[in-house]
């Protein structure tokens, strides 16, 4: 049996990547004889643009930026030299991760150090820029990211808006003159295309071209719910999986007490880990633990085929 592991990361505790080898590890304890491949999925979420760089064999730029409150931190991106291709996390500089649950603010909150890690990029002359947008710590409709590429915010007195985004509630006007200081950058910035998160990433990856081997999907997420369908990662994975009719397995931290038809007309199987009543923080430091068991009991039950 060959089994294509295709999860998604489990927020706060496993990355995609880590999770994918947890339940290779349960398998490869059970009885069951089968060839693994390991492809962790991401769908525009927190860790999306480390999952592309990797698959891009991107280096690793660093540079000093500003976290969503003002304070300086280092932040990286990938970089393709090749291609001129820059791979930007906005979580990276300006994600919810980095700041405390006290000090959030949204008034106080921007986006500027994205877009201090996309002029850099430009600046380096990329010539295409693939930004994760998932995981933001930030409400400002991008205008921190806008403000540092030359956009200016003004007010009546047509003097320039500095406090983002609390600031825009006195708004007047819009000069974008100043953002031709990108270079042809700005073609790409301002012809930014909205994609499907999950879709980009499986055509990206070239996910199908597994699906014609395989008899197998097992994909995973914390939490399963109506909102798995709209566009998360193994949702994807599920859709794929139905136009070569493969069937797919559904391991989660959280299940529904009632799946419903349309959770079950995706995956063939959905099958909770927890091993008990337990507190959200017990539940997040043994996922590792919980998806290694449960992918072992999974084995033994494909076993007795």
């Amino acid at each position: 049996m060959r089994i294509v592991i295709a999860p998604n990361a489990f927020k706060g505790s496993l990355t995609a990547g880590e999770t994918a080898q947890s339940i290779a590890t349960g398998l490869k304890q059970s009885p069951l004889s089968c060839t693994l491949k390991l492809m962790p999925v991401a769908d525009g979420g927190d860790g999306t643009a480390h999952l592309i760089s990797k698959r891009m064999s991107a280096k690793s730029v660093k540079i000093l930026v500003h976290d969503p409150l003002g304070k300086k931190i280092f932040a990286s991106y990938g970089w393709v030299n090749k291609t001129k291709t820059a791979i930007i996390e906005l979580a990276d500089a300006s994600g919810l991760r980095l700041i405390k649950q006290d000090d959030l603010n949204p008034m106080k909150s921007n986006s500027r150090g994205t877009g201090e890690l996309i002029k850099s990029a430009l600046d380096k002359g990329a010539q295409k820029i693939i930004l994760g947008i998932g995981g933001s710590a930030t409400i400002d409709g991008a205008s921190g990211l806008l403000d540092e590429l030359g956009v200016k915010f003004l007010d009546k007195s047509e003097r320039k808006i500095t406090e983002l985004p609390k600031g825009l509630l006195a708004l007047n006007r819009i000069n974008i003159s100043g953002i031709g200081g990108v270079a042809a950058g700005l073609a790409a910035f301002a012809n930014a295309k909205l994609v499907s998160g999950i879709s980009y990433f499986l055509d990206l990856i070239k996910f199908e071209n597994e699906l014609k081997k395989t008899d197998l999907i097992i994909t995973a997420e914390g939490r399963l719910d109506t909102q798995t369908l709209e566009g998360k990662g193994p949702y994807g994975v599920a859709e794929k999986a139905m136009q070569h009719k493969i069937p797919v397995i559904i391991l989660a931290g959280e299940v529904p007490p009632k799946a419903g038809k349309e959770l079950h007309r995706y995956f063939k199987a959905i099958l909770p880990i927890g091993h008990g009543p337990s507190s959200t923080e017990d539940a997040v430091k043994n996922t590792a633990a919980d998806l290694e068991r449960t992918a072992f009991e999974l084995g033994n039950l494909l076993a007795l085929k």
